[in-house]
């Protein structure tokens, strides 16, 4: 049934949503049979700390199916979710995949943004049916969705605020950044291209590109500037590296304090970029730098001073071999003087 009454909360304005069709939640029961069985999975990290490898797609996939079932819709925010449930659903996961303690706050940091965008999507595309009518029970793909949520979620502000958050969604996140630039990487090399990683510029955009190859459409200006900055990085016009390289000229803003942008959840930006020297640290540094360079004028000195000595010594000898003594006999003799005998 669907209902046409509007909330007194909040209306949202007409629109149409999803036809109840195409992939819905992720349900693991291969992977859920093997943990009931004491199978476990070893996950590969790589030098930023984003899990990699076949074990991290089905290990993200299972920890993000874990939150959207088990943590509910109608919580405010993430700081409101019990901490105890959390720390439940990580051991689980930890168990199953021998994740580390370590990265329990990574993991934490992933469980977030999976959940944010579990209540973005189904504000954007779930909330309307397809003939703009809003739903009043969950759509069938998200069949554990309680009713009583369901309903309170719908006439939310928090539904409308998710939904408006994302300005640029993704159409290829699923698999996540570190896993999709592998594949990319692959893909590249299989055409004897060989690279060991993919610029935040080119990722972004690639991540808004559909099956063929049309970027989404609100993604299309900064795609567009993407393209130009690019152009420049080819002319030698601009650099594509450090903190303000493409990305950050094509968004034209700086990065979130506590995360970088299309590299992938949880890295920051000391991670990614390295660490910020303090004034001290750089002008330590500054002064190292210009004594080096004192010393290195020095020796050049010292070495031109002796390359000229060198030379003017070799030269001196090239003269004196030149002037041979046979010349000075062979003057002479054409030059008797007549010494008187003695009697």
């Amino acid at each position: 049934m669907v209902s046409s009454q509007h909330h007194d909360e909040w209306v949202p304005c007409p629109r149409t949503g999803k036809e109840e069709k195409g992939r819905g939640a992720t349900k693991m029961s291969k992977i859920i049979r093997a943990r009931n069985k004491g199978v476990t999975f070893k996950t590969t990290w790589n030098a930023i700390g984003l899990p990699i490898g076949k074990d991290s797609e089905t290990m993200m996939s299972y920890w993000g199916t874990s939150i959207r079932k088990n943590v509910r819709i109608t919580i405010p925010s993430w700081k409101k979710v019990p901490q105890r449930l959390l720390d439940a659903l990580f051991e689980d996961v930890a168990l199953t995949y021998k994740v580390d303690q370590k990265k329990k706050k990574w993991m934490m940091t992933k469980a977030n943004r999976a959940w944010t965008n579990f209540k973005s999507e189904l504000s954007r595309n779930w909330i309307w049916t397809k003939d703009g009518q809003i739903r009043d029970k969950p759509p069938e793909i998200y069949n554990f969705i309680k009713l009583r949520d369901w309903k309170d979620f719908e006439k939310s502000k928090a539904a409308r605020k998710s939904a408006e958050a994302n300005l640029y969604p993704q159409k290829k996140a699923r698999r996540g950044y570190a896993r999709y630039e592998q594949d990319l990487i692959q893909q590249r090399a299989n055409n004897g291209i060989y690279e060991t990683s993919i610029s935040r510029g080119q990722m972004w955009k690639l991540l808004r590109t559909d099956k063929e190859g049309n970027v989404a459409e609100e993604a299309k200006t900064i795609a567009n500037r993407i393209d130009y900055f690019s152009n420049l990085c080819e002319q030698g016009k601009v650099e594509d590296t450090g903190r303000e390289d493409v990305l950050y000229k094509a968004l034209g803003k700086k990065e979130h304090g506590g995360r970088v942008t299309a590299v992938g959840v949880g890295v920051t930006i000391s991670d990614y970029f390295g660490k910020l020297q303090s004034k001290k640290e750089y002008m330590d540094q500054v002064t190292k730098l210009m004594s080096r360079m004192n010393y290195l004028e020095r020796e050049l000195k010292k070495i031109k001073k002796a390359r000229s000595e060198s030379e003017d010594s070799h030269s001196e000898e090239e003269d004196l071999e030149a002037f041979n003594i046979h010349d000075i006999n062979e003057t002479n003799a054409t030059h008797k003087i007549d010494i008187p005998e003695v009697n």
